[in-house]
């Protein structure tokens, strides 16, 4: 099962716009071990996970011109700055980055803008491959915090679950992507604790 198929059998939503691509790449860990086989675990499985993701999400990046993806070659060596990128991405989303993921492992690409003869401003990642790929989430990170929709990508609290979804509540106050499944569960530990301990104070 890919982590795509394992995210829509809990009909998880998509960001809108290219923040899908960057909600998708993070999930990627979804999957990762113990749960199964991490899409980022070898160049093969990251390149088919990036082609199948672009198909997705691509249209709607701010770095796609024409609608032509960057053709990007993903190889081996790109994969554990990848896989840090991850994990430095889903600390963002979190608020809770870890200080090791700072410093050496600071989110950095070049992102090169182009004002062609029609007088529209594209995008264009630049780096190796993997840079590229960076470039591209970082672009859709920047671009959704100025537009206000970065704050409605979050994690769900479920930590048996984790996985990033997109708040589309009015308030933005949900914390679990599903609160029938996610919330459900620590809804009924809270409600039995607080009539133990109602119990206790009678």
């Amino acid at each position: 099962m890919s982590a795509v198929s394992a995210v829509s059998d809990d009909r998880l939503e998509s960001a809108p716009g290219g923040l899908g691509f960057v909600q998708e790449f993070v999930n990627t860990r979804y999957l990762a071990p113990p749960r199964g086989v991490d899409p980022l675990g070898d160049e093969t499985l990251a390149q088919a996970w990036l082609d199948a993701a672009w198909q997705r999400h691509g249209a709607a990046a701010v770095t796609t011109t024409g609608n032509q993806p960057p053709a990007i070659e993903l190889a081996h060596r790109d994969l554990p700055g990848l896989r840090a990128a991850r994990r430095a991405l889903a600390g963002l989303i979190s608020g809770d980055r870890d200080p090791a993921d700072r410093g050496s492992a600071d989110l950095v690409a070049a992102v090169t803008v182009r004002v062609g003869a029609d007088g529209v401003a594209t995008l264009e990642p630049r780096g190796g491959e993997g840079g590229r790929v960076l470039a591209i989430l970082l672009a859709e990170v920047w671009c959704a915090q100025q537009a206000g929709t970065w704050k409605r990508l979050k994690i769900c609290r479920n930590e048996r679950c984790a996985i990033v979804f997109y708040d589309r509540s009015p308030a933005a106050s949900a914390v679990w992507h599903s609160a029938k499944r996610c919330g459900n569960a620590p809804n009924l530990r809270a409600s039995r604790a607080r009539r133990r301990t109602d119990e206790r104070q009678r």
